[in-house]
């Protein structure tokens, strides 16, 4: 079920801020950065695992809109970050996505370094997950808008 507490609810005139999907399994754990990152200005949806960030991400039920940027866990039951971050991979490439993990390095997370995916460690400052978050997004904002809106997900 996606955490509805967690939406912003912002004054529609105002310029569009950055909206990151936040994907951790933990109530305490996603909470809390979706509140670290609205210190930053972040609109945040939250998801308490994979199967309902994908839930989100296609736009079921109206909740997805556009996403900017992911923030995963890599530890949760039923389908891990790595498995969520796979499925994205393949309809959303240019998706921004940070790993927030409490696992040592893997190679599993050396991967993800090497494809130029943050991977920050629990715990962690969000001034941290700020910074990585804007150095993502002025890369894709080199390349062109990595946002799409419910109608562009469908039928994916």
């Amino acid at each position: 079920m996606l955490r509805q507490g967690f939406e912003d609810n912002r004054d529609e005139s105002a310029e569009p801020r950055v909206r990151v999907l936040v994907v951790d399994d933990e109530p305490v754990q996603l909470e809390s950065i979706a509140r670290g990152l609205r210190l930053y200005g972040y609109e945040c949806v939250g998801a308490a695992g994979a199967f309902e960030a994908m839930d989100v991400l296609y736009g079921i039920g109206g909740r997805g809109g556009g996403v900017d940027v992911l923030v995963t866990d890599l530890t949760m039951p039923r389908r891990s970050g790595n498995d969520l971050i796979k499925i994205v991979r393949a309809f959303r490439p240019d998706l921004p996505i940070v790993v927030i993990t409490g696992l040592n390095p893997t190679p599993e997370i050396e991967e993800f370094e090497r494809q130029g995916i943050p991977v920050i460690p629990k715990p962690f400052d969000a001034g941290k997950l700020d910074r990585d978050i804007r150095a993502l997004l002025a890369n894709v904002n080199d390349r062109g808008s990595a946002r799409v809106t419910e109608q562009e997900g469908e039928g994916v």
